[in-house]
């Protein structure tokens, strides 16, 4: 009876941290845990797997591996859901040497490792560029017969984009077909920025045209990723193309989708366009930040439009949009380019009033002006 309880218990405690977990309140799941652990004896497999889940989703990547470490020393059972919480929480953070080591335990611990700790390790390196090091683990997950999955491949394309190794990335691509692996949105989002990191806005539309063939619904992330690539690729109109498709489409509009367009218009100085995009924004309720109103803004940096380039200044700090080094710098290339070398030193001498950071690009900025 006792027993029964102790076990109705723990569920409940369990039943709490996921509950903590799933908003994120990993403090409260910690209080819960320290209340739990002052009135039993022995902890539970799945609270503590809970709490480890709860703190990797709040970051506290430390946290949860010191309460892994206590498992072990009064000696819970590990399970894959174990392993798995702890890998995840590496994760998060990027911690990829950490994701390893504990993957390499299970193999010590005697539990199997399966696909799902396999993509939790490979997707701690998604931001690195230990891409090498993540097509080994991948071809030691497939030698040790564990079959791959989408969120497998998705990971390790955007490792080989982090890389650089967009030839990877599409070889990648390719091999899902032939595993006949569902190919998702976030897959094709993977392999076209994989492209746009190195300019590759051929294969990352080859790629986008590959996906467009099986699906009925575009999707607002690929889309913005591949605007980005053709931006990149100095191919505005492709890429305004492709965002006027998506007004057509109905697929959501979001501050990244006009961030690339705007960026797209930038890198080619077609400053009107970016206005006009940037115009667009308000009547689609979209919110302007400081990375928008700064992107328009670059597009006049080889123009002689100072004085356009001022008043959106001006109208986006009355809009109480913050501006950043990044704002100014454009501003002052803009006033540097219309030969208005007064204003370019007033806009430095702002930025210290305003307490922004000036970099050498500013500093490289108002020497050209004057100069």
């Amino acid at each position: 009876m006792v027993q029964s309880k102790l076990e109705s218990e723990m569920i409940t405690f369990g039943a709490a941290m996921s509950a903590c977990g799933k908003d994120g309140q990993w403090e409260h799941a910690l209080h819960l845990f320290n209340t739990m652990a002052q009135n039993v004896v022995e902890l539970d497999s799945i609270v503590c797997n809970a709490l480890i889940s709860t703190l990797g989703k709040g970051m506290e990547w430390k946290l949860a591996l010191c309460l892994f470490d206590v498992m072990i020393q009064k000696k819970v059972e590990l399970t894959t859901v174990s392993f798995v919480a702890a890998i995840s929480a590496c994760e998060k953070v990027g911690r990829w040497e950490k994701a390893l080591q504990l993957l390499r335990s299970m193999a010590l611990s005697m539990v199997r490792s399966d696909a799902i700790s396999f993509s939790a390790a490979l997707s701690a390196f998604q931001k690195s560029s230990e891409w090498q090091t993540a097509l080994r683990l991948f071809h030691a997950m497939t030698g040790s017969n564990v079959e791959p999955t989408t969120i497998t491949f998705n990971a390790l394309m955007s490792a080989c984009g982090a890389g650089h190794t967009w030839e990877n990335a599409l070889q990648l691509f390719s091999d899902m077909a032939h595993r006949r692996i569902e190919r998702s949105f976030i897959t094709l989002g993977a392999g076209i920025s994989a492209c746009g990191k190195d300019g590759q806005w051929e294969h990352a539309l080859h790629l986008f045209n590959t996906m467009a063939q099986n699906v009925v619904e575009l999707d607002s992330i690929v889309c913005n990723a591949l605007i980005s690539t053709l931006g990149k690729g100095m191919e505005w109109k492709l890429a305004l193309c492709l965002f006027d498709v998506m007004i057509q489409k109905k697929v959501e509009l979001t501050t990244v989708s006009f961030v690339a367009a705007i960026s797209a218009c930038e890198k080619v100085g077609r400053w009107e366009k970016a206005l006009q995009l940037l115009r667009s924004m308000a009547l689609s309720m979209v919110r302007s930040d400081a990375i928008s109103f700064s992107a328009a803004l670059s597009a006049f940096q080889k123009s002689s439009e100072w004085q356009t380039a001022l008043r959106l200044f001006h109208a986006m700090t009355g809009s109480n949009v913050e501006p950043t080094t990044i704002t100014f710098n454009a501003l002052m290339s803009a006033c540097g380019a219309g030969h208005t070398w007064e204003n370019a030193l007033q806009l430095f001498s702002d930025m210290a009033h305003r307490r922004i950071e000036r970099s050498f690009i500013t500093l490289g900025a108002g020497i050209s002006a004057c100069g």
